[in-house]
C-alpha cells in the first residue's frame, strides 16, 4: 500500500468517526427517527425496542454485524444489511411494510452514511441506557 492510499484511508476513517460522534450526540434524548417522503407526505418511524435489540442480538445481528455487512460492498451484503438491521426498525411502527418498500425508501435517503450512524446509535441506546449514569441517582454503592 502506498502513502497516498494510506492517507486516503486515514481521512475516510476520521470522517467515519466524526459522523458516528455527531450521530451519537444528535440521538441523545431521542428514541425514534422519522423519515418523511416529501413527494407523498408519508412519514415512516424507525425505532428499536429493548426486546427487539435482544432478539436481534440472539440472531447475531449487532452494530458490528451491520458494519461488516456494509464493508463487503456487494449488493447481496447491502440487501442483507437492510433486511436484518434496517427493516426491523421500520417494522416496529409499520408492521406491514415490505422489504421492497424499505428498499425504495432507503434508495431515496440522501445522506446514507449519517443515517447508518444514527441507526447504529439508536440500536445501541438500550445498552447505553443500562450503563450510563441515571439522570437522578438514588442508588449508592460502596466497597467493603
Amino acid at each position: 500500500m502506498d502513502e497516498n492510499t494510506e492517507n486516503i484511508e486515514a481521512t475516510e476513517n476520521a470522517e467515519d468517526i466524526n459522523i458516528a460522534a455527531k450521530a451519537l450526540e444528535d440521538i441523545k434524548g431521542h428514541d425514534k427517527i422519522v423519515i418523511e417522503d416529501e413527494e407523498t407526505g408519508t412519514e415512516y418511524t424507525l425505532c428499536y425496542s429493548r426486546k427487539m435489540v435482544k432478539d436481534m442480538e440472539k440472531k447475531g445481528i449487532t452494530s458490528q454485524y451491520a458494519a461488516e455487512m456494509l464493508s463487503h460492498s456487494t449488493l447481496t451484503s447491502l440487501e442483507k444489511f437492510i433486511s436484518d438491521f434496517v427493516m426491523p426498525a421500520f417494522k416496529k411502527e409499520q408492521p406491514k411494510i415490505t422489504f421492497n418498500e424499505v428498499l425504495g425508501i432507503w434508495q431515496g435517503i440522501e445522506d446514507k452514511q449519517y443515517m447508518i450512524a444514527l441507526l447504529v446509535a439508536l440500536f445501541n441506546q438500550p445498552m447505553t441506557a443500562l450503563i450510563e449514569n441515571p439522570t437522578e441517582s438514588r442508588m449508592k454503592f460502596r466497597l467493603v
